[in-house]
């Protein structure tokens, strides 16, 4: 930190009045002219939500301080919360805030080293960076244009594209029927750039969720569709996840399911009962039923009697579970560590006229390393839909849907929607005569985070 104006100086200010005392601040710094280099510490006290200067503007603009060190130490008997901020001509721009410092404890800034939380007995246990100045989302189809804020130094760009949608459940009024195939998990990409290198503006393009698709009336499923790309630009790509087949479009088998989007491609569409590969990244896409320990997204699962698991990735995603025909429940979706997961096969009903429940959707954050894990299937026979996918934060994407459960005396589950942003659509349960609509694709997201 430097300050290099007579405009400019360090304050702090806490979030509320003390409890007993002051906390107090000592800031080392050096101050340089043409000739020499002066080394000097300045000591002050908080004074409340009072703004306190800790270091006063340079004497003039040729002699500027550098910040060797800042130690924040509360003697309070009470937590105190702090922001210490950059003044510029009045204007005040944070550099920590809102930072929770425990009694007896220390907030220090070491140059070279960044912020710090040092405890009573002196044992470092947190860095800390200052929040994000600006934050920019664009959602959904909502597109627009980055406008980057004036003074920016960093920016971070977060994409995920969006969920594939799941297949429709076959409608038949007896026979074996089958279940529709999930949609893949769409791909999540984050990117830190100098923005100085961004052009002032950058257009922001994500097409619109992939839609649920329709239920077989005496007839196959209809096949679900991609998930969109999110754009930032050429610079930064989401790619979306492939959607699932709809159910009875291979007699006898399920619907295949959509493969996870990859760091390069998007994930492929199922029209049969195969499942599709995964998204490209910079090799071929991940294959069918196989784990991907790399960037390309997961392949989705085959239909049939017995459905095959999908795929699960590590940072690319997770592909969609395929639908079953007759003996076992539809397919989990596949899961990812980084990226969103793919959602569950739907239902399918045998010969006999016995239903079967929808597979989980997949999970996402964390170690993902196995399938499923979401939501439990809505009940057989019953056509209630089957739940969504969760919704993601900070340290995840969106889960699958969960597929949803065939039904042997009516209409079939409805599957689960893709938690945003990025989740696979649960596929279709099958019902007697008419089955059940797929879910849809979790929406893809932009979101850019600009530091001063």
């Amino acid at each position: 930190m430097i300050l290099n104006a007579t405009t400019q100086t360090l304050e702090i200010d806490l979030a509320a009045a003390r409890a007993t005392a002051n906390a107090s601040v000592t800031v080392s710094y050096v101050t340089f002219t043409s000739s020499t280099t002066t080394p000097a510490t300045q000591i002050s006290t908080t004074n409340g939500v009072t703004a306190v200067t800790i270091l006063s503007a340079p004497a003039d603009n040729s002699s500027p301080r550098k910040v060797n060190g800042i130690t924040v130490c509360n003697e309070d008997t009470a937590a105190i919360t702090v922001t210490i901020q950059f003044n510029q001509s009045a204007a005040l721009f944070p550099i920590v805030n809102a930072v929770v410092v425990p009694v007896n404890a220390s907030l220090q800034f070491q140059d070279g080293r960044g912020w710090s939380l040092i405890d009573s007995t002196g044992r470092f246990y947190q860095a800390l960076a200052a929040p994000p100045s600006d934050v920019q989302s664009f959602v959904g189809s909502a597109g627009g244009t980055w406008t980057k804020p004036a003074g920016a130094q960093i920016v971070a760009v977060n994409c995920t594209g969006g969920g594939g949608s799941g297949g429709g459940g076959e409608g038949r009024a007896s026979g074996a029927r089958a279940g529709g195939g999930a949609g893949g998990g769409g791909f999540r990409v984050v990117r830190v750039f100098n923005a100085a290198d961004l052009a002032a503006t950058v257009a922001v393009t994500i097409a619109a969720s992939a839609t649920s698709a329709a239920g077989g009336a005496t007839n196959n499923g209809t096949n679900g569709a991609a998930g969109p790309n999110a754009n930032f630009g050429t610079v930064v790509i989401g790619y979306g996840g492939g959607g699932g087949a709809g159910g009875g479009q291979t007699a006898g088998t399920g619907g295949g399911s959509g493969g996870g989007g990859g760091a390069t491609g998007a994930g492929a569409n199922s029209t049969t009962s195969t499942g599709a590969v995964g998204g490209t990244a910079m090799l071929a896409g991940g294959a069918i039923n196989t784990n991907i320990p790399d960037a390309r997204g997961a392949g989705g699962g085959t239909g049939g009697t017995g459905p095959a698991a999908p795929g699960n990735g590590f940072l690319g995603g997770g592909g969609g579970g395929a639908g079953s025909t007759s003996t076992a429940a539809g397919a989990v979706g596949g899961s990812s560590v980084f990226s969103a997961a793919g959602g569950g096969g739907g239902g399918g009903c045998n010969a006999g006229n016995t239903a079967q429940l929808g597979g989980v959707g997949g999970t996402t954050g964390g170690d993902r390393t196995t399938g499923g894990g979401g939501s439990a299937s809505a009940a057989i026979d019953t056509g209630t839909a089957s739940p969504g996918g969760g919704t993601g934060d900070s340290s995840k994407c969106g889960a699958g849907g969960t597929g949803g459960a065939g039904s042997s005396v009516g209409v079939g589950s409805k599957g689960g929607d893709g938690g945003f942003p990025g989740g696979g659509g649960g596929g279709g349960g099958t019902g007697t005569s008419t089955g059940g609509a797929s879910g849809a694709g979790g929406g893809g997201s932009v979101i850019v985070y600009t530091w001063y």
